[in-house]
């Protein structure tokens, strides 16, 4: 199952998050599998695994050194379970991992938002490294709209000329114990 994560947190920076959370890699390698973190801001992360084994997860989360992290950050989370695009998925919250070339991440994001004709609203862009974002938005468009949005000269174009690639699930809320 691929779970996606949106995490802030009101104390602290991204870097002792990340440090944690990169402390915490090898506990996690053994019900976790693809894992991609991205930084929105300072006190902002996405990130994104395909966990293999549920109960495991349940109990890193319930880890006393997993527990006082987040409350030391003041850390609340939005979890979701990510599931393969549909057909007739339209309107919802989506997750979606975008990898390209001939542009920083910033210059991407940019792209994005202020696409005055985007479908999508309530943008997450998280940078996962120079080459990659992670986003989390809700879109809004039909899937009629969105065949159109993407047959737009200057989005083929663009698409075509960074070479971009893109991971794209359609999200549910999770309720972890």
């Amino acid at each position: 199952m691929r779970v996606v994560a949106h995490s802030k947190f009101a104390k602290g920076m991204h870097a002792d998050w990340v440090a944690f959370y990169n402390n915490q890699a090898v506990n996690r390698a053994s019900f976790t599998t693809e894992e991609t973190l991205g930084i929105a801001n300072d006190g902002e992360v996405l990130f994104t695994w395909e966990v293999t084994d549920f109960d495991q997860l349940s109990k890193h989360g319930a880890d006393p050194e997993i527990q006082a992290h987040i409350a030391r950050m003041q850390e609340t989370a939005s979890v979701y379970q990510a599931h393969d695009l549909q057909d007739d998925d339209g309107p919802g919250l989506y997750f979606g991992i975008f990898t390209f070339e001939n542009e920083s991440a910033e210059e991407w994001i940019k792209v994005w938002s202020t696409d005055e004709k985007r479908l999508t609203r309530n943008e997450v862009f998280a940078i996962v490294d120079d080459h990659s974002v992670a986003v989390l938005v809700e879109g809004t468009g039909t899937p009629e709209q969105v065949a159109a949005h993407l047959e737009r000269p200057e989005v083929k174009e663009h698409v075509t000329r960074i070479n971009e690639q893109a991971r794209i699930w359609r999200l549910e809320p999770l309720e972890l114990d």
